[in-house]
C-alpha cells in the first residue's frame, strides 16, 4: 500500500506554485482559483506541460489543493445533431412537468456526467473526470474537472460543491442509480458530508426507456443519439475503456492517452443537452415537427403519448394514438397497450375496435396479445352488455388460440397453463349461462 501511494505521489507531475494577484480570476458560481495552464504549466517543472496545453487543460486550486479543469464555450447558434442550443432558452421551462411545485430556469440547470476507474458505487471506484454543462447568457460552458491522482478529489469535489450552490435542477442520463449516488459517497469519504446538495434530479434514462425500450436496439446514450437525436459519433473511445486509459496515464505520465476521453466525455454532454431539449419539446404538448422528427414507428408513438399523459400532458399523445391506429401493420402488443388505455379511460369504442381488429388477424400462429384480446372481448360482452352468446364466441377463440400458442419459456409454461383452465371455466359458465348446459 506504501509503495502505491508513493507511485501515485510521483506520478503527480505538477505542483503548487507561487501566483501573482493577476494570474488569479475568479470562477462564476464558485470561489475557485483558476490558472492559466500558459503561465503555471509551462512554470513547473512538469515533463508534460506541452501536452496538458495541447489538450487545453488548465491548473485548478482552492482551499483543498489541486485539480485540472478543460473548459469549453458553445455559441448558442451551435448545432448539435438535429438541435441547436438556442432552443433551449426556448423550451428548458417545459421540464417543469418533472416537478411542477418548481419553476424551471433554463439557466438554473447543471448537467453532470462522470468518468469513473469502475462500474460500482462502492467506495473503489472513483471518479476521475466530472462533467459539468451549464448556461450562461445564452453561453453553454462545459467543464470537465480532472484529478491526476486521488489526493486531488477533495479539491475536486469541492469545486462541483461550490458550483452547485446556484442551482436547482441536475440533469443526468442513469445519474439516479450510478452517477450521483456515487458522488454522494466520494463526499462522505471525503469527510464532506455536509455539503451534500440535493437537486431536483432529472435522469434522462427513464423517459428514454419509457419511450424507445422496444423500438431501439439499446437505450445508452451513444446509441439514442446517433438513431433520435442525428448524431454521429466519429472514432469514439467506448466509455468502457475510459477506467483503463486513466490507469495508463496513472502509469505513463503522458496525458496524451486521456484526449480521447476528454473527448468522449464532451460529446456526452452536448448530447444530455440534445436529449434534454427533445425531451423539453416533447412537454411543450403540441405537435413538434418543426424541431422533432415524429415517431415513425407505431409503438413509439403509443408509448410516447402514455409518457405524456403520465406527465399530466395530453393534448399531443392523442394526436399520436390516432396516427399509431391508422398504421395498418401496427403490431399486436402496441394495439394492447393502447386499447388497455383506452379501457382505464373508458374510452370503450377504441378499446372494442382494436380488441376486434387483434382477433381478426389471429393466425396460424397466435400471439398473446391477440390471446388476451379474445379474452378481453368475452369479458366485455358477459359483464358489461350480458350478450353471452358473443362473450361464448370469443371466449371459444381464446381457447382455440391459446391451445396452439407456443412459449419456449419454460417459466412462463405454468402461467399460460393457468389461463387455459380459466379459459375452459369461462367457456363452461357461459354454456350454463345460455343453457347450453345444466
Amino acid at each position: 500500500m506504501s509503495s502505491l501511494k508513493s507511485r501515485l505521489q510521483r506520478l503527480q507531475g505538477i505542483n503548487k506554485v507561487e501566483q501573482s494577484q493577476s494570474e488569479i480570476a475568479e470562477q462564476s458560481h464558485s470561489d475557485t482559483v483558476v490558472q492559466s495552464v500558459d503561465k503555471q504549466l509551462m512554470q513547473v517543472k512538469e515533463p508534460y506541460a506541452e501536452q496538458w496545453k495541447e489538450l487545453d487543460v488548465h491548473l485548478m486550486s482552492n482551499e483543498h489543493g489541486e485539480f485540472l479543469m478543460r473548459t469549453h464555450r458553445y455559441a448558442s447558434g451551435h448545432y448539435h445533431g438535429m438541435h441547436q442550443l438556442s432552443e433551449w432558452s426556448q423550451v428548458a421551462h417545459h421540464l417543469q412537468a418533472f416537478f411542477p411545485e418548481q419553476q424551471v430556469d433554463a439557466e438554473k440547470i447543471l448537467f453532470l456526467d462522470l468518468e469513473t476507474t469502475g462500474l460500482g458505487v462502492g467506495t473503489g471506484n472513483i471518479p476521475f473526470m466530472i462533467g459539468l454543462a451549464f448556461w450562461e447568457h445564452e453561453t453553454l460552458i462545459v467543464q470537465q474537472a480532472l484529478i491526476r491522482h486521488p489526493a486531488e478529489e477533495r479539491a475536486m469535489l469541492a469545486h462541483l460543491h461550490h458550483l452547485t450552490k446556484s442551482y436547482t435542477h441536475l440533469i443526468t442520463y442513469n445519474g439516479k442509480s450510478f452517477d450521483w449516488p456515487l458522488v454522494h459517497s466520494r463526499y462522505v469519504i471525503n469527510g464532506m458530508r455536509q455539503v451534500i446538495w440535493n437537486p431536483l434530479h432529472i435522469d434522462l434514462l427513464h423517459p428514454s426507456r419509457s419511450l424507445w425500450r422496444n423500438t431501439l436496439e439499446s437505450c445508452k446514450l451513444s446509441h439514442i443519439e446517433e438513431m433520435r437525436l442525428g448524431i454521429s459519433r466519429v472514432e469514439d473511445v467506448p466509455g468502457s475503456e475510459a477506467p483503463r486509459l486513466y490507469f495508463e496515464y496513472l502509469s505513463d505520465g503522458n496525458p496524451t492517452i486521456l484526449a480521447g476521453v476528454f473527448l468522449h466525455n464532451e460529446i456526452d454532454m452536448l448530447s444530455l443537452v440534445s436529449l434534454a431539449t427533445r425531451f423539453a419539446h416533447l412537454l411543450s404538448d403540441k405537435e413538434i415537427t418543426q424541431y422533432v422528427q415524429q415517431p415513425s414507428e407505431p409503438e413509439e408513438m403509443v408509448r410516447t403519448g402514455l409518457w405524456l399523459e403520465k406527465m399530466g400532458l395530453t393534448t399531443y399523445s392523442e394526436q399520436l394514438y390516432t396516427m399509431a391506429v391508422h398504421v395498418p401493420t401496427t403490431a399486436s402488443n402496441t394495439l394492447m397497450l393502447l386499447a388497455m388505455r383506452d379501457k382505464k379511460q373508458h374510452n370503450m369504442e377504441r378499446s372494442l375496435s382494436l380488441w376486434h381488429r387483434m382477433v381478426n388477424h389471429i393466425g396460424q400462429f397466435p400471439q398473446r396479445d391477440e390471446i388476451d384480446a379474445a379474452i378481453e372481448l368475452s369479458m366485455y360482452y358477459e359483464h358489461k352488455t350480458k350478450q353471452f352468446d358473443k362473450a361464448y364466441h370469443y371466449a371459444t377463440i381464446a381457447l382455440e388460440a391459446s391451445l396452439k400458442y407456443v412459449n419456449f419459456s419454460r417459466r412462463k409454461q405454468r402461467s399460460e397453463q393457468q389461463q387455459t383452465l380459466a379459459i375452459r371455466k369461462r367457456i363452461t359458465r357461459l354454456e350454463k349461462k345460455q343453457g347450453i348446459i345444466t
